[in-house]
């Protein structure tokens, strides 16, 4: 379970780009603290028997928290509470969690992917997928704790009212073509 420590969530499905299996090592070798846990909400992908023994291999099995799928009002629950969003992907078409978890005020710790670091900017902190390059991320997330969850916030607001615009017109388009 998740008791009182602090927890990190990762919302994905266990897919190998997803990268699940650096957050493991990072959590041996780095995040030790034995109060805090990683929650991994998400379906099952192609990883999931890796990131099954990598769990095992490692020794993470009581810190590590595998809820399956939840659903979003949860999953929503879970990223608001945490003391940050880490999204170690190496590829995301748009990196939609992490503008959701800097809407719901998370910190959002993620890899210099391109959509990644375009959504999220200066509103978070972006790293190398170097394991050593993570060791101190969520120091410096508690210590800016603050000033990230309101740069997230205001961040993702410019984001949600542009892309909510562009699916408004192309819902306008739609119906307009629709109803002809």
């Amino acid at each position: 379970g998740l008791g009182d420590g602090p927890f990190v969530v990762y919302p994905a499905i266990t897919h190998p780009h997803k990268n699940h299996r650096f957050l493991l090592e990072l959590m041996a070798r780095h995040w030790t603290d034995p109060d805090l846990r990683l929650v991994l909400p998400g379906g099952q992908g192609a990883a999931e028997a890796d990131v099954v023994a990598d769990i095992a291999r490692l020794g993470l099995g009581s810190r590590v928290v595998r809820p399956g799928r939840v659903s979003d009002a949860d999953r929503d629950g879970l990223v608001a509470h945490a003391a940050a969003l880490a999204f170690p992907s190496e590829y995301e078409g748009f990196g939609a969690p992490a503008v959701e978890a800097m809407a719901l005020g998370a910190p959002v710790i993620c890899s210099t992917q391109p959509a990644l670091a375009d959504v999220v900017g200066d509103a978070g902190i972006l790293l190398p997928l170097e394991l050593d390059a993570w060791a101190d991320a969520l120091d410096v997330a508690a210590s800016r704790s603050h000033e990230l969850r309101a740069a997230g916030r205001r961040r993702a607001a410019a984001f949600t009212i542009e892309r909510s615009g562009a699916a408004l017109a192309a819902a306008y388009d739609l119906a307009v073509q629709v109803g002809r």
